[in-house]
């Protein structure tokens, strides 16, 4: 499944950004750092490894994925924003980095519009599992368990702030269950939340489906549903919660772009639409993305912020709802 988003205004801007190159016939110079905010494995990690991989074809030089972990994302992401306006230094930024994050946190060292766009690589969906040998098979079944036992269960996340932190909070919400009767268990990473669920550390989470893919087609874990509006391809069996009723959980909905420290010069921005552009037709990178469990998705670093700005309203409206903030 792909979402195309081509467009006038990026059809303008690739033209632009072809001319740019020999204006900046020394850019990129050497390498170029992608830092991804969350811990190897997860979804952060291979999105930015994956682009990694096939981009340097078209931005012409290398690029590398650095790992910076820390307080969900923030760590990471407040060194690009703090980081020289040269191109050297990117950052893959994540809906819980950028959109939930500020939202939960008001303390927040940035906001969301406090960096260079790029351009949106993909979207996510999110998957809720329970461990194999949970009781539950089904959200009815969940449900009702859960509901039965106030403070009983246990869920894990990638810190307080972050996507699937949102995610679990608007399932037990549309559940009609208060998220203060549920656990909260802090990890690192989407790896380590889906690793927590194999090993039964705790009762159930939310998590990115590209690092949970591979344990539900193993059966280590059990899926109750994915927050897209349709099913995902390749969990055709597994409902959506919009088919089961809780459209509420599509503002659960992941992504992946590229963005640079505030004051990025305007030809390498549209260097790097022009490069995104050409990404989006290759058949390697849409389908390692495919495999990853996302949903290719270029946009324009005009129509990324536009996304991202209008997803943020959604959440702060939701973080007030469930008095979720900090």
């Amino acid at each position: 499944m792909k979402l195309s988003n081509k467009s006038l205004s990026l059809s303008i801007a690739s033209v632009m950004a072809m001319t740019s190159f020999s204006a900046l016939a020394d850019y990129p110079d050497g390498p170029i750092t992608v830092v991804a905010p969350y811990g190897p494995g997860g979804s952060s990690d291979l999105a930015a490894r994956t682009m990694a991989s096939s981009i340097p074809d078209y931005i012409g030089g290398n690029v590398l994925v650095v790992n910076r972990t820390g307080a969900a994302g923030v760590v990471g992401s407040n060194f690009v924003r703090n980081a020289a306006p040269d191109g050297e230094t990117l950052l893959l930024a994540r809906y819980g980095s950028h959109a939930t994050g500020p939202a939960l946190n008001p303390d927040s060292p940035y906001d969301w519009d406090d960096f260079t766009y790029l351009g949106m690589l993909s979207l996510d969906a999110f998957v809720c599992i329970v461990p194999a040998n949970s009781p539950y098979d089904n959200l009815d079944e969940w449900r009702e368990g859960v509901a039965a036992s106030p403070g009983k269960y246990s869920y894990s996340t990638s810190g307080f702030g972050t996507g699937n932190h949102l995610v679990v909070s608007l399932l037990l919400d549309s559940q009609g269950i208060d998220p203060d009767t549920a656990n909260h268990v802090p990890y690192e990473g989407d790896g380590e939340v889906v690793s927590s669920v194999v090993g039964g550390h705790v009762d159930f989470s939310c998590v990115n489906l590209s690092p949970a893919l591979g344990q539900i087609n193993s059966g280590t874990v059990k899926p109750l549903g994915v927050t897209t509006p349709e099913r995902v391809d390749d969990l055709s069996d597994v409902p959506s919660f919009s088919e089961l009723g809780y459209e509420t959980m599509e503002a659960g909905v992941g992504w992946s772009a590229l963005v640079g420290p505030p004051g990025l010069n305007g030809e390498i921005v549209d260097a790097w639409a022009a490069a995104l552009t050409q990404l989006e037709d290759s058949e390697s990178w849409n389908a390692s993305v495919v495999r990853l469990g996302a949903i290719p998705s270029i946009m324009s670093p005009e129509e990324t912020r536009e996304f991202v700005g209008s997803q943020v309203t959604v959440i702060r409206d939701i973080v007030e709802r469930l008095d979720l903030a900090n």
